[in-house]
């Protein structure tokens, strides 16, 4: 049996939620902002009370609370065992019931965890209307588990080991199909297939589609086999939290969870376009050319395994230029088309070809923390005479002898339509995007925090965007930003007051811009770092979101507050020099020194870093305006550098304390007739606890980077002479 003090110790731990996913995070260049990489599990059933845990994340202390992108889906914090001889609940933090209404649709949903330090990052979860079952972490188990259709099974890969399992379904060879992209594991699920004498029938792994789908047609049981071993596992033999997967026998494909490639940012390139004929057009012969009619319109193309091209062929209008926009982002993975673009003349006894343009990748933006990357060709085929056809080749980049599948490409063609996407972000705390971590949002009171916006511009478009925040709470102000001409990029930097009350909820980012004439009005698409960079996955990957959620903290006051301008736009003519007033308020754990690193300076205009000395308040750093700086109005932001002094998780030292005051006060009670030698210990025992707590949550330095003091400059032009 245990002792009481190391029961009272191991309770201690639980009461102070300060795992070592805390701790460890110390030396990082962030301040606690609460991030999660693993929910479990990321299936739940309608009509099926699940637990679920936040397994795996920084700062996650105190998580209290789940929010769902659906609001059929709800959580209940879950109470622990109550510490010894003490009759309050203690909370298990990051640990729910979750239950699922029934008219909630199967499909992939949002979840953030909410606590301490924030609103997480977005994570998935899936929802099905079958029953959901947990494997166990022992590889192979005894008996092996029969996994039977109906029934989706969820567990982790295991390092260096394969799960084990066989299947019941009156099918000798039933279709199994296992997912982990999907439910943002970092698993690449792998699966073996062997008869009861240890021949190997299968061995497949996903490559770039979603689902590990292995079909009956892939294997067949040997004629003296009566039992099939199969063997799950990560390609790269990884695993544990942050590994998990989720398999189904005879699933139905049809099933919306089985794909997520509506969740990439490239995805976003295809929304809000303006309609086009759709035609399958015509061909003359097996290797002829597909005869498309004068654009506009838009066509599917498949290619395949032994397919790697396909031409399309029309008689363009006299000098009329056309936009081609291929899209090719699909639940088959990731794609990669070249599109060459020829003018073809054809007199009677010979073909000529001329080679007008080759496109490959739309413009990338954002940085390498969230990019928008897409593989699919955007450009502009100039005008050209009626007599020289436009014949435009689709080349699979990455086509291979061993390709199984080919992409499927929707083709647009006609006249450039102005257009523009637009994405936001909270920004991460560091200064190398492509080392950044996935960030929920944790916004002081007194405080700053930068939401970072990127737009990609179409159809000719390259005019400014005004970019705004909408649903904002009382106490919390973000002042208008500018996205200029020639820019992508620009920051919004929230602000709260001193008195800020809490706040936990969605807001929403809105960009502003004339084309033609008239005011476009567009939501900015928020998005997410979904997998943060590492040396063994390289760069962080990102996805869509569905709200852009903001939680405002109350229990303390932000070390450090700046801001520029004083909230007006800036006005400077031409070859002129401005002073730009810089404020900071400074509070405890706030004093060190600052410096500051403008972003998104105007071509042609000097404006260079500067320090705050520590304890200092105020700048007045010059700007450079040069005689032929172009004409406009900019946004300009600084990522502030600097060291913070906060203190990590102070309530599990506040709490110890109630706990051990409760213990006193139970002694100290006439009427207790309980065991007073083994409380007498336990009092004693917590104050060596409560001294090693308040050692532990002490203000520590934070480095950390973050972005502040963002201010609107109008270059005016310089008077006449």
């Amino acid at each position: 049996m245990r002792s009481l003090s190391s029961l009272v110790f191991g309770l201690a731990c639980a009461l102070c939620a300060c795992g070592d996913v805390g701790f460890v995070t110390i030396a990082r260049a962030e301040t606690p902002t609460l991030a999660v990489q693993e929910i479990f599990p990321p299936v739940v059933s309608a009509g099926q009370a699940t637990n679920v845990k936040v397994v795996t994340g920084r700062f996650t202390q105190d998580v209290d609370s789940l929010i769902f992108s659906h609001p059929g889906i709800q959580a209940t914090l879950e109470n622990g065992p109550n510490l010894p001889f003490d009759d309050q609940p203690q909370p298990n933090y990051g640990s729910f019931q979750v239950t699922v209404g029934a008219d909630v649709p199967e499909g992939i949903y949002d979840v953030w965890a909410a606590g301490r330090y924030g609103i997480s990052n977005a994570r998935s979860i899936a929802v099905v209307h079958r029953p959901v079952v947990m494997l166990a972490a022992d590889a192979n188990p005894t008996p092996l588990p029969r996994l039977k259709p109906g029934t989706v099974y969820v567990g982790h890969t295991q390092a260096n080991a394969r799960l084990a399992f066989q299947v019941e379904s009156p099918t000798p060879a039933p279709r199994i199909a296992v997912m982990a992209s999907q439910l943002e594991s970092l698993a690449i699920p792998a699966l073996l297939v062997k008869d009861s004498d240890g021949r190997t029938l299968a061995q497949k792994r996903t490559h770039s589609e979603p689902t590990l789908m292995i079909e009956r047609s892939e294997y067949r049981a040997h004629e003296s086999s009566e039992t099939l071993i199969y063997g799950l596992y990560d390609f790269l033999y990884r695993g544990g939290s942050g590994f998990a997967f989720a398999v189904e026998i005879e699933p139905d494909p049809s099933k919306v969870w089985f794909t997520a490639a509506d969740r990439k940012l490239s995805v976003l390139a295809s929304r809000g376009l303006q309609e086009w004929p759709a035609t399958h057009g015509t061909r003359a012969c097996d290797t002829c050319p597909i005869t498309m009619p004068a654009p506009p319109w838009s066509t599917v193309v498949e290619l395949g395994p032994g397919v790697s091209r396909t031409a399309l062929e029309f008689t363009p209008e006299e000098n009329v230029a056309y936009e081609l926009e291929v899209l090719s982002s699909s639940p088959r993975g990731a794609t990669d088309l070249r599109a060459v673009i020829e003018r073809i003349t054809t007199a009677a006894d010979k073909t000529t070809t001329e080679i007008v343009s080759v496109a490959e990748d739309s413009p990338t933006i954002g940085s390498r923390g969230v990019r928008w990357l897409s593989n699919d060709p955007l450009t502009t085929i100039p005008g050209g005479p009626m007599a020289k056809n436009v014949r435009i080749t689709l080349i699979d980049v990455l086509d291979t002898p061993s390709k199984r599948t080919g992409p499927k490409a929707i083709v647009r063609i006609g006249p450039a339509v102005p257009r523009f996407h637009a994405v936001a972000h909270w920004t991460p705390d560091t200064n190398q995007p492509p080392q950044s971590q996935m960030t929920g949002a944790c916004l002081r009171r007194g405080g700053q925090l930068g939401l970072h916006v990127m737009v990609r511009r179409a159809g000719g478009f390259n005019g400014p965007l005004n970019i705004t925040l909408e649903g904002l709470p009382p106490g919390i102000t973000a002042e208008p930003a500018v996205i200029a001409e020639g820019q992508s990029e620009t920051e919004l930097v929230l602000y709260a007051d001193e008195n800020a009350a809490a706040f936990t909820g969605p807001i929403r980012a809105v960009a502003r811009a004339t084309i033609n004439g008239a005011e476009v009005v567009q939501g900015i698409e928020p998005a997410t770092i979904s997998t943060s960079a590492s040396g063994d996955r390289g760069y962080p990957e990102s996805r869509v979101a569905s709200q852009l959620m903001l939680r405002v903290l109350e229990q303390e006051t932000a070390p450090m507050q700046i801001r520029a301008g004083q909230g007006a736009v800036i006005e400077v003519q031409q070859g002129a020099n401005i002073p730009i007033p810089v404020r900071a308020v400074r509070r405890t754990g706030g004093e060190a020194k600052c410096i500051l690193r403008p972003q998104s300076v105007p071509p042609k205009v000097t404006f260079g870093e500067f320090e705050l000395a520590p304890g200092a308040v105020e700048a007045n750093p010059e700007m450079k305006v040069a005689a032929d700086a172009p004409v406009g109005e900019y946004t300009v932001w600084y990522v502030v550098e600097m060291t913070v002094k906060l203190p990590l998780h102070p309530e599990s030292h506040a709490r110890w304390i109630a706990y051990r005051d409760r213990l006193q006060s139970r002694l100290a009670d006439p009427s207790w007739n309980g065991d007073r030698p083994a409380l007498e210990k336990a009092i004693a025992e917590a104050q060596p606890r409560a001294d090693a707590l308040a050692k532990e949550t002490a203000p520590r330095d934070f480095p950390t980077f973050f972005s502040a003091a963002s201010f609107r400059v109008r270059i005016l032009p310089a008077p006449p002479k």
